[in-house]
């Protein structure tokens, strides 16, 4: 990714929108599957603790709001199509 602001952002975007698929085949009766999403989603309670705060130290200063910002509205429609 092209800059810091990017990397927040698509933690901050693209992680909880593949947890909401992985989610979705927890349950799977393709026993793999649903073992490995499992765990990818365990792992992921840390990743997403360590996004949010990501989000909420380059949102701390104005100009870092304002990279964030760009880099959301970069994102945000691209992630709505999912």
């Amino acid at each position: 990714l092209p800059s810091w602001s990017s990397v927040v952002a698509a933690l901050a975007f693209v992680a909880p929108a593949l947890n909401t698929l992985l989610a979705a085949v927890e349950h799977s009766s393709y026993d793999a599957l649903a073992r490995r999403a499992h765990r990818i989603l365990d792992e992921e309670k840390l990743t997403s603790a360590y996004g949010e705060g990501l989000v909420r130290q380059i949102s701390y200063g104005e100009r870092g709001r304002g990279l964030f910002q760009e880099r959301v509205d970069d994102l945000l429609p691209e992630m709505l199509l999912w």
